[in-house]
């Protein structure tokens, strides 16, 4: 398990770290995870509340979140399954977050 220390996108490291191996590269696949949303329009727009152009256009910033939606569609994308992992005190105040993606099917 690698320890990543980003104040960037966190998930987009995360992904980066382990499909290229370096998560410095976190913007290209914040940049392929867009795209891949917008040519999937019909599909992810279900599971967004906002419009659809605002949404793409504040997702290709920096430092902003990714959701279950961009989850989703890395997974597709990289077409492996990706798991969260939290570590998270009774408050469920969460200190640690771990993302995991697997290369082998589990079927």
């Amino acid at each position: 398990m690698a320890s990543l220390n980003t104040t960037n996108s966190r998930w987009g490291a995360s992904i980066a770290h382990q499909i290229y191996g370096d998560p410095e590269m976190h913007d290209q696949i914040r940049q392929l995870c867009m795209d891949y949303m917008e040519l999937n329009r019909d599909h992810f727009s279900q599971y967004v509340t906002e419009e659809w152009s605002d949404y793409i256009r504040r997702k290709r910033q920096d430092r902003c979140f990714g959701n279950h939606a961009e989850m989703q569609a890395m997974s597709e994308l990289f077409n492996r399954p990706i798991e969260v992992y939290a570590h998270c005190t009774g408050s469920f105040k969460c200190t640690d977050s771990r993302i995991s993606l697997s290369r082998c099917s589990r079927y």
